[in-house]
């Protein structure tokens, strides 16, 4: 998500004092995990909770190591535990405090059904910055010198002005690409077209270097230190007979809660 052209419209705003002194980020990535609901249970990254961070965190952490750098202080607290047919107890809610330099940190992870909220917000001393890049969104707020009165419509107006923008712009480029350019491709197109004008012979945008991963990596593990030792819970199989039901569908809204019902009544 590095190289979303709002992300780079958030790392413009910052370098030219458009959001300024920054005071606390918060990222978030609420978004439901299928494979915990419906499987396969034997992926890596259910085997043990440690590998669950290890795959979605490097989208968080990198957002940290790109904006702030190395994080220090850190504090993990685990919510919503669910166990796994394999037996494996997996933590649905993933809540990570720590410190950049002066800047206050929160990475929240949450697996459960909901709302998606794939953001990061920057506050400043000057202006609060949302990026939404699951939809490829950057809407920043600012406070302006209306009086009392005028101030609430100007503010709402202004944010208004921005949702439309930004709408407008991702409806045109959808339309004119045939959905070929959507936000998690505009990430992957950048990326690439990076690395290749390093192989070309320009230098290699920082964000998407060796030691930049290096530095996301260090991070995940420095939280994973914190994480309590892995519970496995032996559970006996059930010998449910032969299987004379086929569900087509099975991960969806309607599947899953058909394929809970048909093993309820043994089948």
């Amino acid at each position: 998500f590095l190289a979303l052209p709002a992300y780079q419209r958030l790392k413009s705003a910052m370098a030219e004092g458009t959001v300024a002194g920054i005071e606390s980020i918060d990222i978030r990535w609420r978004f439901p995990l299928a494979p915990l609901r419906s499987g396969p249970f034997g992926l890596w990254m259910l085997r043990d909770p440690a590998n669950l961070l290890l795959e979605l965190g490097p989208h968080l952490f990198a957002f940290v190591a790109d904006l702030v750098g190395p994080l220090s202080d850190i504090d993990l607290r685990l919510s919503k535990p669910i166990t796994l047919p394999s037996g494996v107890t997996q933590h649905q809610g993933w809540h990570i405090r720590a410190k950049a330099g002066a800047v206050d940190v929160v990475l929240n992870l949450s697996l459960v059904e909901g709302a998606e909220d794939r953001s990061v917000e920057v506050r400043g001393v000057n202006a609060v910055a949302r990026l939404d890049y699951g939809n490829d969104v950057l809407i920043i707020d600012r406070p302006n010198a209306s009086d009392i009165v005028v101030n609430p419509l100007r503010a709402q107006l202004a944010l208004a002005g921005q949702h439309l923008r930004e709408g407008g712009r991702n409806a045109v480029r959808q339309l004119v690409s045939l959905n070929r350019k959507s936000p998690y491709g505009l990430g992957f197109r950048g990326s690439i077209r990076s690395f290749y004008a390093a192989v070309a012979g320009g230098a290699l945008e920082a964000r998407f270097s060796g030691a930049s991963a290096v530095g996301v990596i260090a991070g995940i593990e420095a939280a994973l230190a914190h994480l309590p030792a892995p519970v496995v819970q032996a559970q006996e199989p059930r010998n449910l007979g032969p299987a004379r039901e086929l569900v087509i569908g099975g991960t969806g809204f309607i599947g899953r809660a058909l394929v809970c019902a048909l093993v309820a009544s043994g089948r």
